[in-house]
C-alpha cells in the first residue's frame, strides 16, 4: 500500500483591496526605484569593502615578500663572505705549502680551523637569520610558508662533503 502524501497548502491574503486588485499582482516581486537604488548602493559597497580587502591582502603579501627576499639575499651574500674568508685562508695555507714552509699535516689542521671558524660563523648568522624570519613572520602571520632547505643548509654540506 502506498502512502498519499497530503500537504495542506494555505494561503494567507496580506493587505488585497479589491479595488485595485490587477494592479497590486502586477507589482507582485518588482522592486521600487528607491528600493533598487538602496540595493544597488548596498552592492556597490559591499563589492568595494571586498576589493579593497583583497588589495590590501595582496599588499600585505607583497611587503612580506619583498622583506623575506631582502632578508635571503643580505644572508646569502653574508654567506659567501664567510666561505670566501675561510677559501682566502686555505688558500694562504696551500701557498705555504707550496713554498715548504708548512708540511700536510699543519695544513690540513689549518684547514679544518678555517672550516671550523667558518661553521661557527655561519651558526651564528643562521640562528640571527631564524630569529629575524621569526619576527617577519610575526609581523606578517598569514603570508609565510616554510623553506628549511637554505643556504645555512647547503653550505653546511658543501663543508662536510669537502673535508
Amino acid at each position: 500500500m502506498a502512502k498519499e502524501n497530503k500537504k495542506s497548502t494555505t494561503m494567507s491574503i496580506v493587505d488585497v483591496n479589491e479595488d485595485n486588485f490587477d494592479e497590486q499582482i502586477s507589482n507582485v516581486g518588482k522592486f521600487t526605484d528607491e528600493e533598487i537604488a538602496l540595493a544597488n548602493e548596498t552592492e556597490a559597497k559591499e563589492i568595494q569593502e571586498r576589493k579593497a580587502r583583497e588589495f590590501n591582502s595582496a599588499k600585505h603579501k607583497a611587503s612580506y615578500q619583498k622583506m623575506r627576499l631582502v632578508a635571503d639575499c643580505v644572508y646569502a651574500k653574508k654567506t659567501m663572505e664567510i666561505q670566501k674568508e675561510a677559501m682566502k685562508i686555505v688558500d694562504s695555507e696551500f701557498e705555504k705549502i707550496k713554498k715548504g714552509e708548512i708540511d700536510l699535516v699543519d695544513f690540513e689542521e689549518a684547514r679544518e680551523k678555517a672550516i671550523d671558524e667558518a661553521v661557527k660563523k655561519v651558526n651564528e648568522l643562521g640562528k640571527k637569520r631564524r630569529t629575524d624570519l621569526e619576527k617577519l613572520r610575526a609581523q606578517y602571520p598569514n603570508h609565510w610558508s616554510y623553506s628549511w632547505d637554505n643556504p645555512f643548509q647547503r653550505l653546511n654540506r658543501a663543508i662536510q662533503d669537502n673535508k
